[in-house]
């Protein structure tokens, strides 16, 4: 999101700028012609010995979003939109984990969850002591933003195990192939009422699979 707000800077003097997706590059290329040939692409690191899987893998009904919580990140746009999955699968549990600065906004997420008589089904987790703890404990993990630059929780969750869905943020696609990427409310209830409807051992081959195609990126 620094894309939306460039520091005042003399960037003619400016010899490299390291982005960390394609999309970032093209767009800070398209603000600054100056820098054109000066920004090179470097993936994030994700540590894939740290967030490995558990030894026991299980399916357990939990989708997570793990971060902070705040406006952008979308979580009142995940809560609308699962409400809409628990109408066809009535024993899913959705688990916000993170931190809020906001309380204004905290307040509105636990009303709207409220109001909607979700407060069974969805819980307010807060900070996590134990992040690998709550990916293994994740079958799917989230990210409803409106714009990232990776949004790293994705493929830490995916390292250890979990399933990623992630809304059609810009950039997601250099990551992420269709299969992973939402477009609207409909598109994410399809996508996972149809994780939920294969075998468990179904599940965790197409969670390695993707894995095996997509972690070597971050390493």
């Amino acid at each position: 999101y620094e894309l939306f707000r460039l520091p005042k800077a003399n960037w003619s003097v400016v010899d490299l700028v390291i982005v960390v997706n394609n999309w970032m590059a093209r767009e800070l290329e398209a603000k600054l012609p100056s820098l054109k040939g000066k920004i090179i692409c470097i993936p994030n690191f994700v540590d894939v010995d740290y967030w490995h899987k558990p030894k026991k893998r299980i399916i357990n009904n939990k989708i997570s979003i793990i971060g902070n919580i705040e406006e952008r990140k979308g979580h009142d746009k995940a809560i609308i939109a699962f409400s809409k999955v628990l109408k066809e699968k009535k024993d899913l549990k959705f688990r916000i984990i993170g931190k809020c600065k906001d309380q204004a906004f905290l307040d509105s997420l636990k009303l709207l969850v409220d109001d909607l008589g979700l407060a069974k089904s969805i819980q307010f987790i807060g900070y996590a002591e134990d992040l690998r703890k709550e990916y293994h404990n994740s079958d799917i993990i989230l990210s409803f933003s409106e714009h990232e630059s990776t949004h790293l929780t994705l493929f830490e969750g995916l390292s250890c195990g979990a399933w990623p869905l992630s809304r059609n943020w810009d950039g997601v696609e250099e990551f992420l192939p269709s299969s992973n990427i939402f477009t609207d409310d409909s598109d994410f209830a399809n996508k996972v009422l149809l994780f939920y409807k294969k075998e468990k051992k179904e599940c965790f081959e197409i969670i390695d699979e993707l894995a095996a195609s997509i972690l070597p990126m971050f390493s």
